[in-house]
């Protein structure tokens, strides 16, 4: 998959999903943990098709979890490999969240500035992969 501009702006998205995830799972346990310690007062519920245990889900958000790490970690290896200008510039805005206007302060550079270079690093990080 092509790196895109669109593409790093999914990270921080990305890492706010993969939060996410690892709440639920602790959740998840939790809840799992609080029900077999529970004292069994119910009869079992009857069998039903289409119950989703809890190993399930945990299994398929550890899958998604695996997805978005695998992706996370692709935008960070094609900014890491470019020259330190372009990757302070990419990394502090869509991996760190800075505004442009503190990363051009920063910089010591105007905005205006700050986007031809901002530019350019994009050109390299689509040109790369």
């Amino acid at each position: 998959m092509a790196m895109t501009e669109e593409t790093l702006k999914s990270y921080r998205g990305l890492r706010e999903e993969l939060r996410g995830m690892m709440w639920e799972l602790g959740e998840i346990r939790a809840w799992s943990q609080s029900v077999a310690r529970a004292p069994q007062t119910l009869p079992p519920p009857p069998i039903s098709v289409g119950v989703v245990t809890v190993e399930a889900v945990e299994h398929v958000t550890r899958e998604r979890m695996k997805i978005v790490k695998r992706e996370m970690l692709r935008i960070e290896t094609a900014i890491d490999a470019l020259p330190a200008p372009a990757r302070y510039i990419l990394r502090a805005h869509y991996v760190d969240g800075h505004q442009w206007t503190s990363i051009a302060g920063a910089l010591g550079v105007s905005r205006a500035s700050l986007y031809r270079l901002r530019s350019g690093a994009l050109d390299q990080i689509t040109d790369n992969n």
